[in-house]
């Protein structure tokens, strides 16, 4: 997969953050009478860019993959059912790309799509219901989500914590409406995938740990519920320590399905939020 600027599309240098879904080989189309409508996709590509810093459009060019219609199906010389196929805020929408002379397809992105694929389909009216359905077969359907983990307040020993798994163009807004309320984010993960209700766990660990009960220590867990509006979890732990002594905290989460295992681990100085805040309601007293 190609990705190309137009040429004075920007006035100064930027970053562009991306990621490629690879589609699984499991899935391939073999019948040709088949109700199925795509027949073969190619990679897909998540970009994480603002319009607002582009002059111009990007291009995106690519070949298809297990592509059987290039080896003998007439339609191998009809380009009129690869489609170009682009998602905007979970809604789908259909273009024509363009054959290029190397066998390979190419599109514009004019907007700011988040991500983008182009597939060989058969012809059909309404495709836009089948496709969102199928193409979960070829890329599953994991999204593309962050791990957010803000600080709230502290009571004694206890220190009030707040966590959410969103989607990832939701994490900048979902950070100022939590600093908005006064708390403070003390994590932010890097790019994960998640499939839809995703349960992961949280284990306290360095300078905090898990609250203990009579039934012993209490676990908390996040859900990645996706069409949430308020998808996060609030959890109480014990501080180990005493304030101005430099000691980390550290929050890990880790997948808790069939396939455990770590995802991301929260380190942090707890005396960078503790501290300041001790300091200020000390001088609110005076």
């Amino acid at each position: 997969m190609t990705v190309k600027f137009e040429k004075g599309c920007v006035n100064q240098e930027h970053t562009l953050e991306y990621t490629v879904q690879r589609p699984s080989g499991k899935y391939v189309y073999n019948d040709s009478n088949s109700t199925t409508q795509v027949k073969a996709v190619s990679h897909k590509i998540t970009l994480d860019y603002k319009k607002v810093k582009l002059k111009g459009s990007i291009n995106i060019s690519t070949r298809l993959h297990n592509d059987t219609n290039e080896t003998g199906d007439s339609d191998s010389t009809d380009d009129s059912n690869i489609k170009m196929i682009l998602f905007k805020q979970g809604k789908l929408t259909i273009q024509n790309p363009t054959r290029l002379t190397t066998g390979e397809y190419t599109g514009q992105i004019i907007d700011s799509e988040e991500s983008v694929l182009f597939a060989r389909i058969k012809r059909h009216k309404n495709l836009t219901a089948e496709l969102s359905e199928e193409l979960e077969l070829f890329y599953g359907n994991r999204m593309l989500c962050n791990i957010l983990l803000f600080f709230e307040k502290k009571h004694g020993k206890t220190i009030h914590l707040i966590t959410a798994c969103c989607l990832k163009q939701h994490a900048e807004f979902i950070c100022a409406e939590h600093q908005k309320d006064g708390k403070v984010r003390v994590f932010a993960s890097k790019d994960l995938f998640f499939p839809p209700h995703q349960r992961i766990r949280i284990r306290p660990d360095g300078c905090l740990g898990p609250i203990t009960t009579i039934e012993g220590p209490q676990h908390s867990f996040l859900y990645f519920m996706y069409m949430a509006k308020d998808n996060f979890t609030s959890f109480s732990v014990e501080f180990w320590g005493s304030l101005g002594n430099a000691m980390n905290a550290v929050v890990e989460f880790s997948a808790d399905n069939q396939k455990r295992g770590a995802l991301e681990k929260a380190d942090f100085n707890i005396n960078n939020i503790l501290v300041p805040r001790y300091f200020h309601r000390a001088n609110t007293m005076i």
